[in-house]
């Protein structure tokens, strides 16, 4: 049964909420949900919160959706933006993430039933987001690392397309489309990734050295123990790679390095 956190709400909305679910207003497509209140009667989580949903999230196997309405509810000022990019850069690397108008919760507790409706819009959009594009094996293109594997980045806002089901299809479709250009078959018999830069990404070399918490998740998928890329040259000469932090990593002709779906690497 897929799970959803939803964040931000004082905890007396919650109260009318949670009582509404339980006179028989239930939510779409089966979603078990819970809630992360915010501190007082003021919508929205601190930064300390919103990494404890984060780590609650950890606890939800079947690929957890996180829903947050924040403090400011607009890009059109400076510190809104900045808030929400700082919420971003905590969550979204590892947890779907989405942002909730602010203006739904007007219609609590005089319109319960258009609430529930309004939240179960939203969901029914994340169902088809799990559905198309929540990874689920190694071979899923978004669990490629952006900082190393060269291409367009535009692959991967596939990990947070929203706004209506026609999006989300349309970016399941370019994600077809991605694996058919860079998903190849190498000496005729195995597949791996093959960048622009002619380097090849294989998934399925041995597993070690467990990745540290949140790095064990990637866009709601719980990552395989260990799991990383080995990353060599198509033609087996000296090349390149840049980790998360932007730093560039030299590996001989021959050589191999490992890099972990967020740009962490180990030598090779």
């Amino acid at each position: 049964m897929p799970g959803a956190i939803i964040g931000g709400i004082p905890n007396d909305l919650i109260r009318r909420v949670k009582k509404a679910v339980q006179d028989g207003i239930a939510w779409s497509d089966g979603w078990e949900v819970e809630f992360i209140p915010a501190k007082g009667k003021e919508v929205g989580l601190t930064v300390g919160q919103v990494a404890s949903m984060r780590e609650r999230a950890a606890t939800i196997a079947d690929g957890p959706h996180l829903l947050l309405f924040a403090r400011h509810d607009s890009h059109a000022r400076k510190q809104d933006g900045a808030e929400r990019r700082a919420i971003t850069e905590i969550i979204q690397p590892y947890f779907r993430l989405r942002f909730l108008s602010n203006a739904v919760l007007a219609l609590i507790p005089a319109n319960m039933q258009d609430f529930i409706q309004q939240i179960g819009d939203v969901l029914r959009e994340e169902m088809a987001w799990r559905q198309s594009i929540l990874p689920r094996e190694v071979i899923s293109p978004l669990l490629l690392p952006e900082s190393t594997f060269d291409c367009s980045r535009e692959m991967w806002l596939a990990g947070s397309v929203a706004g209506s089901i026609e999006k989300i299809q349309v970016a399941a479709k370019q994600l077809r489309g991605f694996t058919k250009q860079y998903w190849v078959t190498i000496d005729g018999t195995k597949h791996q990734w093959l960048d622009d830069s002619n380097r090849l990404f294989n998934p399925y070399g041995p597993r070690h050295a467990r990745a540290p918490h949140p790095f064990d998740w990637k866009f709601s998928c719980p990552l395989p123990p260990g799991f990383h890329y080995d990353v060599t040259a198509m033609r087996d000469g000296a090349f390149t790679v840049f980790d998360r932090d932007g730093r560039l990593h030299a590996v001989r002709s021959g050589g191999y390095i490992n890099v972990d779906p967020h740009g962490r690497v180990r030598g090779g």
